[in-house]
């Protein structure tokens, strides 16, 4: 760096010797006669030397050129100074990103998930993007206009309602009240009163959203669930309701799952949404492993009544038998509502009826793709505290 600094300075130097022999050509092409040399000066009455200005005279150009190199030398070092803190913050960032995975991976060695019912030899592996790559933010954008409109669309009716109740106020035009309002008497309506409304924080909800990456998901499928998944990633952004995104599919050995994590409640760097981009098919649908995983991560959010919403287009690969008849999956929703959890699957492709064997009264058939984000954020709203 202070290599580039006193390249700038070089830079600077020549621009201002420039300008001093731009200035001494400029006199000399304005009268022709006189000469350069300083031996071949003419003098003029009163001794004063044609290459001489006048005592006391400006520099003029000179001047100018000194103050364009100075100019040109602050701006540098301004667009220098930029530049290295935007290296230096995407370094901490990336940082920080990777000290964050490698948490979120410790934690998952750490949690039992033997009280969902699973066995004590499931692993779980995490990873998260340390940083976006241009492909994620080229592809956001080409979504960002529907997503953004279709969000803004689905806060519409409920964005004021929350911000009410988070901030208080005064309620007017009641009938009965401690204070009466002078300006409201004119109305002859009989509602004179108002009261002060209190701010309320409580119950509120934590929302995480798994997606099923399994190979099957491959093409519209995944598709649309990336869409949905941003969507409600604007919509929770923007609303702040704490949330936790999440892909699934099978790890890299035998009784392992594999979580991909794309939103996390502290945004380090602004760039969830274009991790989001990164969704993609492939492997297989440890529904079951990541259905737990998931469960005790949302315990992290900072809320009373939480929502999980499973993403999936069939049968879960792990969805074993237990010793009293019931199914793994089955264990894991009870336990969950017993929990004070509300679970809902929502069902794609062709073996939805699969998905709706698994979870019963908390499926939701997503027939038509194209209403899946309007749909899950009904959910979510029909599970807000208003």
């Amino acid at each position: 760096m202070d290599a580039l600094r006193n390249r700038i300075g070089q830079i600077a130097q020549s621009v201002n010797g420039e300008s001093d022999h731009s200035n001494m050509d400029t006199r000399a092409y304005n009268n022709p006669t006189k000469s350069q040399n300083m031996n071949g000066e003419s003098q003029q009455p009163g001794g004063k030397s044609d290459g001489q200005e006048p005592a006391g005279a400006p520099s003029g150009s000179s001047s100018r050129g000194s103050m364009a190199a100075n100019a040109i030398h602050g701006a540098a070092e301004q667009s220098l100074s930029n530049i290295i803190n935007q290296i230096a913050e995407a370094a901490a960032n990336r940082q920080a990103e990777a000290e964050r995975t490698q948490e979120l991976n410790q934690e998952g060695k750490g949690i039992s998930l033997s009280d969902y019912g699973l066995d004590s030899n499931i692993s779980v592996s995490v990873s998260r993007a340390e940083d976006v790559s241009g492909e994620n933010i080229k592809v956001y954008e080409g979504l960002e206009n529907d997503v953004i409109g279709a969000s803004r669309d689905l806060q519409r009716d409920i964005r004021r309602v929350l911000k009410d109740r988070r901030a208080g106020g005064k309620l007017k035009n009641l009938p009965f009240g401690r204070r009466l309002e002078v300006t409201s008497v004119i109305h002859g309506d009989g509602k004179y009163f108002s009261k002060t409304k209190l701010p309320t924080e409580k119950p509120r909800l934590g929302v995480g959203l798994l997606v099923d990456e399994s190979g099957s998901t491959k093409g519209p499928l995944i598709a649309a669930a990336m869409r949905t998944s941003l969507v409600i990633e604007d919509f929770c952004r923007s609303l702040d309701i704490p949330h936790l995104i999440y892909g699934y599919t099978t790890g890299n050995y035998q009784n392992s799952a594999s979580i991909i994590s794309y939103a996390e409640p502290h945004e380090i760097d602004g760039g969830n949404r274009y991790r989001i981009t990164g969704m993609v098919g492939r492997g297989g649908t440890p529904t079951a492993s990541a259905m737990a995983y998931m469960l005790k991560r949302m315990q992290t959010l900072p809320a009373d009544i939480r929502l999980l919403i499973v993403v999936t287009d069939g049968q879960s690969g792990d969805n074993r038998m237990l010793s009293d008849g019931e199914h793994l999956l089955s264990n894991i929703v009870r336990e969950a509502r017993r929990r004070n959890y509300i679970v809902c699957a929502a069902g794609i492709g062709r073996n939805k009826e699969s998905v709706e064997k698994e979870f019963g009264d908390c499926f939701i058939d997503i027939s038509d793709l194209e209403q899946m984000s309007d749909e899950l954020i009904g959910v979510i709203k029909s599970n807000l505290w208003v």
